[in-house]
């Protein structure tokens, strides 16, 4: 709890994001209190913080969660309605269970959130709920709201040596026949990569699968992850599999961030963590230089990266909603953004990831622009279920992987848990 001095009024006059003053918010305490997760997806916002509290006088106290606890705190304090926190730090997929509560507030029709041209209308549609596409869970129908603003924009993009690939590969059939031209074993050289561990294996296949027209569920919540385009999908990933290194049906993020650092993988998913801690750190990286950064490939249908961003909300019991909503729009704001990139941020606003300067130290910035305005971009299932899903799912995908199920046994147990579990909670008789 954060001791509250009544009688303390801040003098100082908050600015927008181009400088100039906005309109007085009334008493607003010495302090916003945020709780985050603990890791590298803050660095950025530890960096600017203390630009905010010099231009405004108002001190941003970061307090870190492990992600393994983080979420049930946050659904704990929106419970309770704790007065701990002005802002919640929120991983995408959580938003369905928070929303859901009703006690986010609500950014734009309450608050007078104003939305950035600059930030991707996927990132907003990412904060709003019901879910303004896609699946809406039962009992969630109405009108789509926003309840929180991205600020880290993780997003998939594929990376590939362009020493040893020449012409950028557009399509999975692409990178499949390089991968076949550049594997060889006796060279320690594999021509992809792929993250198969239990259940995370799931997150390098959902780009594939949604590239070919494949999800998870239908509009009915339907499981659809055993339909023709998800076999098909799941064929040409595990062809992929087959001309990757051994062992990575164990492989988590880093050890494929690895192999691509070090030359071993010609090619592979990755996300903006991975690139700066592993590709292109020249204490770890072999490949400095011989990298490029593109959208995922296209299967049948658009390129289809997978969104993993983390989003601010407010929860509706704070007593400092509008100065937390100013602080949400100062940070996204251009101006900040390249400051919170060059400290290691992952920017949402578009200027700063088409900035050429910024570019020239953070390759992968244009690719992350152009898988965000991909209209195959895809997400998980704007579920409270999610969790079970991607837990039934990604240990099926994972056995396919280390090859203990068949394609046709690991897409059809997938869809039979699902829709058993989906009808358990009651989506559906």
């Amino acid at each position: 709890m954060h001791i509250v001095l009544a009688s303390m009024l801040i003098a100082a006059v908050l600015f927008t994001a181009a400088g100039s003053p906005v309109s007085a918010i009334s008493s607003p305490r010495p302090t916003i209190a945020i709780a985050v997760v603990a890791g590298p997806e803050i660095n950025g916002l530890k960096a600017v913080a203390p630009l905010w509290e010099k231009e405004t006088g108002i001190h941003v106290d970061l307090i870190e969660f492990p992600f393994a606890t983080l979420y049930q705190k946050e659904v704990s304090a929106l419970q309770t309605r704790e007065t701990s926190f002005d802002m919640l730090m929120i991983n995408n997929p959580w938003l369905p269970k928070l929303a859901s509560t009703r006690e986010l507030a609500e950014l734009d029709s309450a608050l007078g959130y104003r939305r950035s041209q600059s930030i991707p209308k996927i990132l907003y549609e990412m904060g709003m709920w019901p879910p303004p596409m896609g699946p809406v869970p039962p009992g969630a129908a109405g009108t789509s709201r926003l309840y929180a603003v991205s600020f880290v924009g993780n997003v998939q993009f594929f990376a590939y040596r362009k020493d040893l690939i020449p012409t950028p590969p557009r399509t999975w059939n692409d990178v499949l026949a390089n991968a076949r031209r550049l594997t060889n074993p006796s060279k320690d050289l594999y021509g992809f990569v792929i993250r198969g561990k239990k259940p995370f294996a799931l997150t390098d296949f959902m780009s594939v699968l949604a590239s070919f027209g494949g999800s998870l569920v239908n509009d009915k919540w339907q499981p659809a992850i055993d339909s023709p385009a998800a076999r098909q999908a799941a064929n040409l990933f595990m062809e992929l599999k087959k001309l990757s290194p051994p062992g990575t049906e164990a492989y988590d993020a880093a050890d494929r961030a690895r192999d691509l650092a070090t030359g071993r993988a010609a090619q592979g998913l990755t996300w903006p963590a991975e690139v700066t801690g592993f590709i292109e750190n020249p204490q770890i990286s072999k490949v400095n230089g011989k990298m490029a950064y593109e959208a995922p490939p296209r299967g049948t249908g658009a390129s289809a990266p997978l969104l993993g961003n983390w989003m601010l909300g407010i929860p509706e019991f704070s007593q400092h909603k509008e100065t937390a909503l100013r602080f949400v729009e100062w940070l996204t704001s251009e101006r900040i953004q390249a400051t919170y990139t060059r400290a290691g941020g992952v920017p949402v606003n578009r200027i700063a990831m088409l900035d050429p300067g910024l570019n020239k130290r953070f390759p992968y910035l244009k690719a992350m622009a152009g898988s965000l305005d991909s209209p195959g971009a895809t997400w998980w299932p704007r579920t409270p279920e999610f969790f079970a899903i991607m837990q039934m799912v990604g240990t099926h995908i994972s056995a396919m992987v280390s090859g203990l199920e068949s394609v046709d046994q690991a897409l059809q147990t997938s869809a039979d848990e699902i829709r058993s579990h989906l009808r358990e909670v009651g989506y559906y008789k």
